[in-house]
């Protein structure tokens, strides 16, 4: 899987992340890190990813109702799309589909699949 810097991710979820295994000096490749960032709707995402595994999770919460709940795999890419004041989206490919995640100002996403012709 292709992912932005580590500070990237950082400054997209405004935190550090939490990392599966933090006692030893496990690369942040095969380390599981979640990330956890309350947009001004004050809504929780909670997003982990394991570069290694090609594996990604999304939940989605407000005021401790799920809003979203995603496990996804066979991820090829994950990207920063923006990250400003007024906006933060992000976007995962995976085989044959794209997702677009809008974190700020309020939770959103968009699907789309591609279909091998």
């Amino acid at each position: 899987m292709e992912y932005p810097e580590e500070y990237e991710l950082m400054a997209i979820f405004e935190s550090e992340p939490d990392m599966l295994d933090s006692t030893t000096d496990v690369p942040f490749y095969y380390n599981k890190s979640t990330y956890k960032y309350s947009n001004p709707e004050k809504e929780v995402i909670t997003f982990s990813m394991t570069p290694s595994y090609d594996e990604v999770s999304i939940k989605v919460s407000k005021e401790n109702f799920e809003i979203a709940n995603m496990n996804l795999q066979h991820i090829s890419s994950l990207s920063v799309l923006s990250d400003n004041k007024e906006e933060k989206r992000i976007m995962l490919t995976g085989r044959n589909y794209v997702l677009k995640v809008q974190l700020k100002p309020r939770f959103n996403i968009q699907f789309a699949e591609e279909l091998a012709i």
